[in-house]
């Protein structure tokens, strides 16, 4: 009984299988127990002890290695993409990974890239926000940016980036406490509850107390505010469309859409928001013009009950891969992330008539007449199409299956059935 366990721990050892070395070894010990030579099975049991101890040792060193590869890799993919916040987390999980394998010069230089990026990551959220005139933005940038440089133990520039914070709430509440919010357009920006509320948390995650109540306190106000600038936008956008200005009805209705957002009214607020560059001629559409395009084909609005809006990655997971790259493209000819490319993509289905368009937002709006079924030819020329070209802006795309592009004259064939003998392909 004996000699054969042996055989087994032998066998295991020239294989150089730590894990069977360890099971045969505990065999072996039991074997020799049972035949009474309590000596040896003790010195067995020993070795057996050990060798856990380096199998477990052994595991830890392959999980903390598959970590660092799996952390090298999200830093290298976030870069691609150009998500700094992503690069962030990853940096952090590969310092920690780092220090756990004892590589603490290489440890702190991932630390100090985090952190490098971090501070980017939210000076550049102020300074867009500053630019904008969008104080809520640009103050909750800054309280982001203070508690980013505490955690990294500097204190002094944290001090600076949350009092020039506090200065900007002040002007924020002076407005939100106003009588009256009544302003012959939008403003740049709205502080209803939901802002309101997460100035509170982040000025006391800063500790800044006193500040954080005083804002707390005005939520009231806020919510007037939001009330206030719902009514307000609805105007402007009726004035807009009245005389014709596109750009101004554009403009009234992302402000509708950010107060709805205050006020926890998400799905108009989805309804109502065309994303960033959008001109405002989705919405702003004459009753003769929402029953049929300039082109004849019928044009769908998307205040329509019979129109579904898709946006963002949803579309992606809509059309398919094709369209993740026409999406990369997008970001690359934008000079922006992948996140907000996605986000000048929407999808309007028309759930009757299952007439699909696909809007892309640049400089103006390309809208692409999506055929039914749609071949992948059309989805990999989207690759091609050139979004930056002047002549595209407010054009209305069809696919031609006969030259295999998108172009702005539809494809007309032969039909028997039709008055003049031919019908349109949409």
């Amino acid at each position: 009984m004996v000699d054969p366990a042996r055989l087994v721990v032998t066998v295991a050892q020239a294989k150089g299988d730590r894990y069977a070395e360890l099971s045969s070894l505990a065999e072996l010990a039991r074997v020799l127990r049972y035949v009474r030579r309590h000596g040896e099975a003790v010195h067995v049991e020993g070795q057996a002890q050990q060798l856990a101890q380096e199998v477990a040792e052994q595991r830890k060193r392959e999980r903390v290695e598959a970590g660092i590869t799996t952390s090298v890799q999200a830093v290298a993919a976030a870069r691609k993409l150009g998500n700094l916040q992503a690069e962030v987390c990853a940096l952090v999980n590969l310092s920690h990974a780092l220090r756990d394998a004892g590589r603490q010069a290489e440890a702190t230089h991932a630390q100090q890239q985090a952190q490098r990026v971090s501070v980017e990551v939210d000076t550049n959220a102020a300074r867009f926000a500053h630019q904008r005139g969008d104080l809520p933005g640009e103050s909750l940038a800054l309280l982001a940016l203070g508690k980013t440089l505490i955690d990294f133990g500097r204190s002094a520039q944290a001090a600076v980036a949350i009092d020039q914070a506090e200065q900007i709430v002040s002007r924020i509440l002076a407005t939100v406490h106003q009588e009256r919010h009544d302003h012959a357009s939008p403003w740049p920006w709205i502080a209803g509850p939901s802002t309101l509320d997460a100035l509170a948390d982040r000025l006391a995650e800063v500790r800044r107390t006193e500040t954080s109540a005083r804002v707390r306190e005005s939520i009231p106000a806020g919510q007037a505010m939001a009330d206030s600038a719902i009514d307000e936008a609805l105007r402007a956008a009726a004035h807009a469309r009245e005389i014709g200005e596109h750009d101004g009805e554009a403009q009234a209705m992302m402000m509708l859409a950010r107060a709805f957002r205050e006020v926890g009214r998400y799905d108009e607020a989805a309804a109502t928001d065309g994303g960033p560059g959008f001109s405002g001629q989705h919405r702003a559409y004459s009753f003769e013009e929402a029953r049929r395009g300039d082109d004849g084909v019928r044009a769908m609005r998307p205040d329509s009950p019979e129109v579904e809006i898709i946006v963002g990655y949803v579309v992606v997971k809509t059309l398919g891969p094709f369209l993740e790259a026409f999406a990369k493209k997008l970001g690359e000819q934008f000079a922006e992330t992948l996140s907000h490319a996605l986000s000048r993509l929407r999808l309007l289905l028309n759930r009757r008539t299952k007439q699909r368009e696909l809007d892309i937002s640049t400089r103006g709006r390309i809208t692409l007449v999506l055929p039914n079924p749609l071949p992948d030819e059309a989805m990999l020329a989207l690759l091609d199409l050139d979004v930056t070209d002047p002549e595209l802006q407010e054009a209305r795309l069809y696919w031609d299956e006969v030259a295999s592009k998108w172009t702005q004259a539809r494809q007309e064939v032969k039909d028997p059935d039709s008055g003049d003998g031919y019908r349109a392909i949409r």
